[in-house]
């Protein structure tokens, strides 16, 4: 049972996610040692980020933490814009056309992307709507003068399309009889009626687009940096090192005591 419980103690010990200590991309230290910065680098919007702000020694310095100061990492991003146009015409002469476009736009994307494109004159198209007819009511008169009498006969009852509606006799010459003025000539007012029917264009449709690079500074990264500020640290190593001397000759110097009854057993021994 109590194996049991250490196995279960152990996968529940490896199953707790360890976050990952942030390594820095680049550690700078000032000439006199006094500052040291870290570098470190995410992906952008990690403002959420666990840097290490424990004091440390390095070259005979102990830095402590100071500051953060957080910017963004931005790099120049490119977008090929395009924007369609299509407008009615009633013509197809390209300087008529021209005359209804702008020669550039202002354009504003919601990635961000925004500014002025150039109209690409090689994108203009025109397409005819085709054409239609028109019917109306038409008429003209015509004069026939000097006829000998007031007489249909020799009046055409047609002109082209049209036929004849009306006509009014004048008197172009008269002569008197028994006193009394008698026309003998006359002019035959004649006026022919119908309808016309006539082509026209319905007009046309101009398509053209405006095209152009876009170009703007896009954060991609987030740069902290990590400020520390350095004392200099005092090393007594070498106070080690001279104790070792110094310790040799006061042993030299100091008198040992003398060992007492070594004489007198030696006396003993010689007799």
């Amino acid at each position: 049972m109590k194996k049991i419980v250490l196995v279960a103690m152990a996968i529940m010990l490896f199953a707790i996610p360890v976050s990952a200590t942030p390594y820095p991309m680049d550690m700078r230290i000032s000439d006199d040692y006094r500052t040291l910065k870290k570098v470190y680098e995410f992906e952008y919007g990690a403002d959420d980020v666990d840097i290490p702000t424990s004091s440390f020694s390095l070259n005979g310095y102990k830095y402590s933490f100071v500051d953060f100061i957080r910017e963004d990492v931005k790099e120049e991003q490119k977008y090929w814009a395009i924007e369609p146009v299509e407008f009615y015409s009633k013509t197809s002469d390209i300087n008529s056309i021209l005359a209804q476009l702008d020669k550039e736009i202002t354009v504003n994307y919601d990635n961000g992307f925004g500014g002025v494109i150039p109209l690409n004159l090689t994108s203009i198209n025109v397409k005819s709507l085709g054409t239609g007819t028109s019917t109306k009511n038409v008429s003209q008169t015509r004069t026939y003068p000097n006829l000998a009498s007031a007489d249909m006969t020799n009046i055409p009852k047609t002109d082209g399309n049209l036929t004849l509606t009306n006509v009014q006799w004048q008197s172009d010459n008269t002569q008197t009889v028994d006193h009394y003025a008698l026309t003998d000539r006359y002019s035959c007012v004649a006026t022919y009626s119908g309808t016309s029917t006539t082509s026209y264009s319905k007009g046309y449709t101009v398509y053209a687009d405006y095209q152009g690079e876009l170009r703007q500074d896009v954060a991609t990264k987030v740069r902290w940096t990590a400020m520390y500020s350095g004392q200099k640290q005092f090393n007594y190593w070498w106070l080690s090192l001279g104790a070792i001397p110094i310790a040799g000759v006061a042993c030299y110097l100091i008198p040992k005591p003398k060992k007492k009854g070594r004489k007198k057993n030696e006396e003993n021994y010689l007799d």
